[in-house]
């Protein structure tokens, strides 16, 4: 289980800090807490499936993007190179 501190918040986003890392599975389910108190229980978080995810990810200087069920790799490699 990893927890994460909320740092700001612009809009409808939250800019999270890591606390206690630990591994984020596929389709996790996410508890939110506020002052000690249970707000929000087993929120599934969306995944990357526009490449304007990914633009963002790289904006945002992400180190790691890793991707299921890809159907062409080459692809997903050409647009990677592209953003350089």
């Amino acid at each position: 289980m990893a927890t994460f501190e909320v740092i700001e918040r612009i809009g409808n986003e939250l800019r999270c800090k890591c606390t206690d890392p630990g591994l984020l599975l596929p389709r996790a389910k996410f508890s939110f807490w506020r002052d000690g108190k249970l707000v929000e229980k087993h929120h599934e978080l969306p995944t990357f499936s526009e490449k304007s995810d990914i633009e963002s990810g790289i904006t945002e200087g992400v180190a790691f993007i890793a991707l299921s069920f890809v159907k062409d790799a080459a692809v997903v490699v050409k647009h990677l190179k592209d953003q350089k």
